[in-house]
């Protein structure tokens, strides 16, 4: 399962980025939809609303800016933390250093230098899905630490059927073999699980609920008729708040 090592190896040295982080629609393609089409309304659903020029922006892991781009001319301020130095250099290439702007190289686990109750928003796709219990556990508290009341963040992250993940210890111990049952049960897929860690939705919400956060929603879906979604994993996207 994806570890803070192959997360830093994988973004900042594997990955080619052909298309800047606009080359990932198999979610969209899944579900029968457009790539732009299903963007542009996830972005109008649950990124537009938080932001506003009185707004103190935080984004985890924003990769080559592809969600980016739309907060950096509508916030007060926008912080940027990843743990490949490579992104964040091609973020400032793309946004600039002027203040407005901050790009912070993360271990995979913290929010260094960003001030208790200093954030209103905190933004993150593409990226929870490949981190493990403990590290979403690390994230969330840091979560509870910088953001101001009434603070709000959204997470897109895996979200396998919880009832499976008790086999994990088991199917491990299998190989090749365990792997595909496990990916059967937990996202009903034979081939690929698209490196998602091994946790659930009710994990999450519980892990929040921890550090004093609330769950707004958790959705998997969104468009008037629900016709965007994230089906193809399984995954989920948490939408949390601080009181």
């Amino acid at each position: 399962m994806p570890e803070i090592d192959w997360n830093r190896e994988r973004w900042d040295v594997a990955h080619q980025w052909d298309l800047e982080g606009d080359e990932w629609s198999g979610m969209a393609d899944h579900c029968g939809q457009s790539y732009q089409d299903w963007k542009s309304a996830l972005i109008i659903e649950l990124l537009h609303p938080d932001l506003g020029q009185d707004r103190d922006i935080l984004e985890v892991a924003p990769g080559h800016g592809r969600f980016t781009v739309e907060m950096v001319d509508n916030c007060r301020s926008l912080t940027l933390v990843d743990l490949s130095p490579t992104c964040l250099e091609v973020c400032r290439s793309r946004f600039g250093d002027d203040g407005q702007v901050r790009y912070i190289e993360t271990d995979g686990t913290s929010l260094p230098g960003v001030l208790d109750e200093s954030i209103d928003f905190i933004w993150s796709f593409d990226s929870f899905v490949h981190m493990e219990r403990g590290v979403i556990d690390a994230y969330l508290a840091e979560f509870a630490r910088v953001l101001r009341p009434e603070g709000r963040f959204v997470i897109h992250h895996a979200g396998k059927r919880e009832w499976s993940l008790r086999a994990v210890p088991l199917t491990r111990k299998l190989g090749a073999p365990g792997r595909v049952v496990q990916r059967l049960m937990s996202q009903g897929r034979l081939r690929d699980s698209g490196c998602r860690a091994d946790v659930s939705a009710g994990l999450v919400g519980r892990l929040v609920a921890t550090h004093g956060l609330e769950v707004v929603e958790q959705r998997n879906a969104w468009g008037a008729h629900g016709e965007f979604d994230l089906s193809k994993f399984g995954d989920v996207i948490t939408v949390g708040r601080k009181p």
